[in-house]
């Protein structure tokens, strides 16, 4: 008699129980059906992120070279398709500086140098500059502005 109180204890609870979802009562069974489907959704939000986000993270190593370093300081070479591509220009110094509090990174359009001491060539062909210095908050783009507009709002000119 005692397993057949629980028995119809748990299936009276069971069919009573019922969830306020949606602006409507749901019985269990549709509850767990209704979550099933809710977790099976967010997987798929997360799926849909991800292949949204691996066309980007493609193509950050495409329009840029890292050609040298010496120091804290790096040469990158970019492409001439992308030299009024700011985020180009972010993405080497995400990969060049990445755990560095201080770094350095230098930028050409087409060709750069690998090491120093730079021609005068070089020096003067050179567009972009990017100074950091985590410790004392310095973050500083420096542009050729005679030959660029990239970093407008957050530059100053060499």
């Amino acid at each position: 008699m005692h397993f057949l109180a629980i028995f119809d204890f748990h299936y009276f609870a069971r069919k009573q129980y019922n969830k306020y979802v949606m602006g409507q009562l749901l019985p269990l069974d549709d509850q767990l059906r209704h979550d099933k489907g809710e977790k099976m959704k967010s997987i798929a939000k997360v799926f849909f992120l991800v292949a949204i986000c691996l066309p980007t993270v493609a193509i950050a190593g495409d329009g840029y070279k890292i050609t040298g370093q010496s120091g804290i300081m790096f040469f990158v070479a970019i492409d001439a398709t992308q030299k009024n591509n700011e985020d180009i220009y972010r993405f080497a110094v995400v990969e060049a500086c990445a755990g560095k509090a201080i770094c350095q990174v230098q930028y050409w359009v087409g060709n750069a140098p690998s090491k120093f001491p730079l021609t005068d060539a070089q020096v003067t062909a050179k567009l972009v500059h990017w100074q950091q210095n985590l410790n004392t908050g310095l973050r500083l783009w420096l542009v050729k502005c005679s030959s660029s507009n990239l970093f407008t709002k957050e530059r100053e000119c060499m």
